[in-house]
């Protein structure tokens, strides 16, 4: 580890000189100069404050090169903000999030706590970096993946896309000099400051498009398509491997994936679009997400796995049951879901119902025996917007999706 920091804090020298490093997101925020090294007096009255102890990488970046100033985004958090309005106990409570997990767009009402005054939003983390917006890195500070680094958009509706990602590095000094070599060779790391997500790949465009046209492994093709489009610019070459691809991949599941990403970046020709709408319907239930993008998922698609004994089966079916389905799911399915044992599925149940007069009278009884606290909530805003469309019925409105603000 001595090494290490040597080795970041001559790279950092290396980067203000650099006229390469100069065009880099945040550069001129912070001009690769950190902020001023911390006592260690200062370290350990936090981890007492707090009851824990800082990750040893961390810890030694702060006392030997600096705290805050040149980093990823807009620069590194200094450690007396980045627990700024945490509660007591934030930092000892586990976090949940993993590497190489790749979590779904209801992560928040899976794994944080309710909306409430004494809620703890990503415990057991530290906000080390800052992006942008409601862009952010966060540090595991206690938890199974203590040391590690994830992204995630803190702010906004919870989705796929702004879930917590997992970094590929092993800890923050790991983390922060892949930052600085990547900048240093001129590539466009983003606002995030990353390149890779879950799992080490090669870098540059070749070795990628290697790794997805033949790796043995599954999570690599998939890892490595994720991490072309991830590319400042995604040429003619990597879509028509793209294509490739998709006509040759053996796993249901990356064959999914790369279907979806050709129907987000409208990539998918028309005359091909029927026949890779049926390639996908027989993967099962790995492609129901990619046929809702494509405007074709049906209840016919749905109703096996709304009754599926697999609790993840039926939670995934459950939340796509609130988007663009074509055809009927009978109301006793609905109805059952709303009752069923999962909290999960009741939540998602309560998001499809909603609006739907015929559940109207259920989803009121549900608020008198509710327990589960995502729920309520959910039920809770079932409630609001039932006034709001009683308000434009009775006025003769059209109905809005909530209040105007």
């Amino acid at each position: 580890m001595d090494d290490q920091l040597a080795r970041i804090g001559r790279k950092l020298e290396t980067a203000r000189d650099s006229p390469v490093a100069a065009t880099a997101f945040g550069a001129g925020n912070h001009g690769f100069r950190l902020g001023p090294r911390l006592p260690e007096s200062v370290v350990v009255e936090f981890e007492e404050r707090h009851e824990v102890e800082l990750p040893v990488a961390y810890r030694r970046f702060l006392v030997e090169l600096g705290n805050g100033g040149a980093g990823p985004g807009y620069g590194l958090t200094p450690l007396e903000k980045a627990c700024g309005g945490c509660r007591p106990g934030h930092l000892t409570r586990p976090s949940p999030y993993l590497p190489g997990r790749d979590y779904e767009c209801d992560w928040v009402i899976r794994y944080e706590d309710p909306w409430g005054p004494e809620s703890v939003f990503l415990p057991g983390t530290l906000n080390v970096a800052g992006h942008g917006c409601s862009l952010v890195t966060h540090m595991t500070i206690t938890g199974p993946a203590r040391g590690r680094m994830f992204n995630l958009d803190s702010g906004g509706l919870p989705t796929r896309s702004n879930a917590p990602a997992m970094v590929a590095d092993a800890d923050f000094l790991a983390w922060y000099e892949r930052w600085l070599d990547e900048t240093l060779a001129g590539s466009e790391v983003g606002q995030s400051g990353v390149r890779v997500a879950a799992m080490p790949t090669p870098l540059e465009e070749a070795g990628l498009l290697e790794v997805l046209a033949g790796d043995p492994s599954a999570e690599r093709r998939s890892h490595a398509m994720r991490s072309l489009l991830r590319r400042p610019v995604t040429g003619t070459k990597v879509w028509a491997a793209i294509e490739v691809a998709l006509d040759s991949e053996r796993d249901l599941s990356v064959r999914a994936e790369l279907a979806g990403a050709l129907v987000r970046h409208n990539r998918l020709p028309e005359p091909r679009r029927q026949e890779v709408v049926e390639l996908i319907r027989r993967t099962g239930v790995a492609g129901l997400e990619t046929l809702e993008l494509l405007g074709a998922l049906t209840a016919e698609d749905l109703l096996p796995e709304l009754t599926q004994p697999d609790v993840e089966r039926r939670r995934l079916a459950t939340r796509l049951l609130g988007w663009r389905v074509t055809g009927e799911v009978p109301d006793a399915v609905v109805t059952s879901l709303l009752g069923d044992e999962d909290r999960l599925v009741r939540a998602h149940a309560v998001f499809a119902a909603n609006g739907e007069d015929q559940f109207a009278p259920h989803l009121w009884a549900m608020m008198a025996t509710e327990t589960d606290p995502w729920v309520r909530i959910l039920l809770h805003q079932f409630a609001d917007d039932e006034q709001w469309r009683r308000r434009d019925a009775s006025t003769g409105q059209q109905a809005d999706d909530g209040p105007p603000f």
